[in-house]
């Protein structure tokens, strides 16, 4: 179990997934936005899990013992780790510029 894998666990609700953002082997976690924590273990960690609703990220966080959970995927998502370079990034602005001036040529010509 690594930080970036997907994982489940038994709710109340039923099944829960979400991502791990931070695993705890010795010590306290402490969970934020609650008063509650989990004592990890080197034999059983404490998770911090962002929770997913319908494939996408909530706000919500919660923990775990890793004892508790099940890897779902433990393959993280380009998506989750992708930068563009800057010379992308300026060459995406370049084109917006091309295409609002071309727009702004096209608008004064219909009038």
């Amino acid at each position: 179990m690594k930080i970036g894998d997907m994982v489940s666990w038994n709710s109340s609700g039923g099944r829960a997934t979400g991502k791990i953002e931070h695993i705890m082997r010795t010590g306290t976690l402490g969970i934020p936005g609650s008063e509650f924590s989990i004592k990890a273990t080197p034999d059983d960690p404490a998770v911090l899990i962002r929770i997913y609703r319908d494939g996408e990220p909530t706000e919500t966080l919660v923990g775990h013992k890793a004892s508790t959970l099940r890897i779902v995927s433990s393959k993280v998502n380009k998506a989750d780790t992708y930068s563009p370079t800057s010379g992308m990034k300026a060459a995406a602005r370049r084109a917006l510029k091309w295409r609002y001036r071309d727009w702004e040529t096209d608008r004064k010509s219909t009038r």
